[in-house]
């Protein structure tokens, strides 16, 4: 096997989906907007930054810079975890793996 060969191999056996192919925020279970009237704000209301949001940035630019980290939120239910998660990836999806 070479070249374009090895590398279909390789990325066959990797598990997960890469992250630029993960465009629904819905398919990571961030919650559903709540509607009112029947109003919408399109897929997702304006994000509010919060205070954790930039130590979230900072592992983010960690991992864009070839490092490895993880993060865990804690938090109440509906606190915003996974939202806050998900607007925090969106630098690694726009690079891309």
């Amino acid at each position: 096997m070479q070249g374009a060969q090895a590398r279909a191999v390789l990325e066959a056996a990797r598990p997960g989906t890469p992250l630029e192919q993960v465009t629904d925020p819905f398919t990571v279970e961030v919650h559903r907007p709540i509607t009112v009237n029947g109003a919408t704000t399109g897929l997702l209301p304006p994000y509010v930054r919060r205070g954790h949001d930039d130590r979230l940035g900072q592992v983010v630019e960690q991992v864009l810079g070839g490092g490895s980290a993880m993060a865990v939120l804690v938090a109440g239910s509906s606190a915003g975890k996974t939202r806050a998660c998900w607007e925090a990836l969106k630098p690694l999806r726009r690079a891309g793996g």
